[in-house]
């Protein structure tokens, strides 16, 4: 592997990720996508960084790339719930999940439906904590 390749810098954006670096696993993710915009798997480990990030905006940006070239793929159709329910678009989301179940082979579809709408819609119930905030008025 030749430094300054794509992969370098993908393997590099992986090693930040995982030590909890995402300002490093961003910038060498997106040196990665410089050299190889169509690559796939650095753009989904892209947008996995920015959801954690709390910039579901741009993990958003990431999915519909993908999506745009592969409108079928699971792990974007997952971000792209993901980034929906963080930007508070709940209705979207929903539909995102739709898609994203579509995928699955119909013995699937049923084990899956549940996880991929509670991650359609997880933010968009309050949590015990927050209802006794605003009861506490």
């Amino acid at each position: 592997m030749q430094p300054g390749s794509a992969r370098a810098y993908q393997i590099l954006g992986d090693i930040y990720s995982r030590a909890d670096q995402p300002d490093e696993a961003v910038l060498n993710y997106r040196k990665a996508l410089e050299i190889d915009p169509g690559n796939v798997r650095v753009r989904l480990g892209l947008g996995e960084v920015l959801i954690d990030a709390k910039k579901p905006e741009q993990a958003f940006t990431e999915a519909e790339t993908v999506l745009g070239a592969d409108a079928q793929n699971r792990f974007a159709l997952d971000l792209k719930t993901r980034s929906l329910r963080d930007l508070r678009r709940f209705d979207e989301a929903d539909a995102a999940a739709d898609l994203l179940i579509a995928t699955f082979e119909p013995g699937l579809r049923q084990r899956w439906a549940p996880v991929a709408r509670s991650t359609a819609t997880s933010a968009a119930k309050p949590t015990s904590k927050a209802k006794s905030k605003g009861n506490s008025k």
